[in-house]
């Protein structure tokens, strides 16, 4: 999967943008007219993030209910049964 296409990913690049970006308006002068600029791309990146974070969970949720589903279609006891649960707690346990 590409960067593009994976959620995790995006939002640590976007996440490592935002930490240079922030830096960057510390450095600077407070009469430096970068500094506007700067703090306005900070603002739209991070609202940026909030979306891509939650379509991420979005994503989470639905995942984990197909998972679900494919459970109340098998045996108790089959191995791709323990296999899926498995894979619903990763999903709990580690969102991100």
């Amino acid at each position: 999967m590409s960067a593009v296409n994976d959620p995790a990913t995006a939002l640590e690049l976007l996440g490592q943008s935002m930490d240079e970006l922030t830096r960057q308006i510390r450095e600077i002068g407070a009469n430096d007219p970068r500094r506007g600029e700067y703090q306005n791309e900070l603002y739209a990146l991070r609202e940026l993030h909030a979306a891509l974070q939650s379509e991420k969970n979005k994503l989470i949720a639905l995942r984990m209910g197909r998972l679900a589903c494919e459970i109340a279609s098998l045996e108790p006891g089959s191995a791709r049964r323990s296999e899926i649960v498995r894979s619903i707690l990763r999903f709990a346990k580690y969102p991100k």
